[in-house]
């Protein structure tokens, strides 16, 4: 996807990042995606999928499909990964 094709992270399994409250894998349990975006850079963004992905912090901006590998990571805009993995925005 473009965008994210020099980023490490994108295709491979997500980390279990710690993220306080709740692990990265403990998140996924929902059968949701997950953005997680420190900065709340993308936080406009991604609110339009609120109803499939779910947003945390304290790590590189990232988004995390439901079976736990990462389609999208770093400065680029997420909303065309966002379309792509979670379909259109309510």
């Amino acid at each position: 996807m473009h965008g994210t094709e020099a980023h490490s992270l994108v295709g491979r399994p997500a980390p279990d990042l710690d993220l306080g409250p709740a692990r990265v894998h403990e998140l996924l349990r929902s059968g949701h995606g997950i953005l997680l975006d420190p900065a709340d850079t993308f936080a406009g963004v991604a609110g339009r999928w609120s109803d499939r992905v779910g947003q945390g912090a304290r790590t590189e901006p990232m988004l995390i499909r439901p079976d736990g590998y990462v389609c999208w990571a770093g400065a680029a805009d997420p909303e065309p990964a966002l379309n792509r993995w979670f379909g259109e925005p309510r």
